[in-house]
């Protein structure tokens, strides 16, 4: 498979859908040209110093995935450290189980995002097959309840007929 078909095939499934591509040229090509072609996020032209790319692939992590670079999370009063496992509201803790910590960090990690119930599970269970969308629906209520929702006080949403989102 070819460089430039690999990465249409990754732009096209949901999984690698927001994992950046960075292609590396030849200094003789056309680099706005051959990115658009490879519907890459950004491009490095050859010769290059490893700083730069490495300057690069950071700026392309956080741009589309900021947790992976940071080990907190903060949205409005919610607090979670993502290394310790911790998370706080209003700056007293909270215990979640790992499930419902894992779904408030990939909720967190990108919020105003919609996730599917089909997305969440995917994230939260892997390739778990005995489990089904419903079990989302557990998780966010358990979430919820920790965290202190209220009817006036809403952080995670439900999106009818699309999934949950925070904020």
């Amino acid at each position: 498979m070819s460089g430039t078909d690999l990465c249409r095939c990754m732009k096209r499934r949901p999984e690698f859908r927001n994992v950046p591509i960075i292609v590396l040229l030849p200094h003789e090509y056309d680099p706005t040209a051959q990115a658009t072609e490879y519907r890459a996020d950004d491009y490095v032209e050859r010769p290059f110093a490893i700083s730069d790319l490495i300057t690069r692939i950071r700026a392309n992590l956080r741009r589309l995935r900021p947790a992976i670079l940071g080990d907190v999370l903060i949205f409005d009063a919610i607090t979670l450290e993502l290394e310790t496992y911790r998370v706080r509201v209003a700056g007293r803790p909270v215990h979640l189980g790992p499930k419902e910590f894992q779904l408030l960090a990939i909720l967190m990690e990108r919020p105003e995002r919609v996730w599917s119930r089909e997305s969440l599970l995917r994230y939260v269970w892997g390739e778990d097959k005995s489990v089904d969308t419903r079990s989302v629906d557990v998780i966010v209520g358990r979430v919820r309840k920790a965290l202190g929702q209220t009817a006036t006080n809403y952080p995670i949403r439900t999106v009818r007929g699309a999934g949950y989102a925070i904020g």
